[in-house]
């Protein structure tokens, strides 16, 4: 069971980045360019996004 518990935290880790690709962006050029970043919180998973985490985790097992 830890292998597959593994895998779709692996799964739900994807699913956070594809979601929040523009603010990760975002801070990566902030950085980058020697300024400040903004913070992204890892644990807003809650309502909409949590469902969204889901629909996306479950396309990216279906898919193999």
């Amino acid at each position: 069971m830890p292998a597959i518990s593994m895998f779709y935290g692996i799964i739900m880790v994807q699913a956070w980045i594809e979601i929040h690709r523009e603010d990760l962006l975002a801070d990566w050029e902030l950085a980058v360019n020697g300024q400040a970043h903004f913070s992204v919180h890892p644990h807003e998973c809650v309502g909409n996004t949590r469902r969204s985490l889901s629909a996306i985790a479950m396309k990216k097992i279906s898919r193999g």
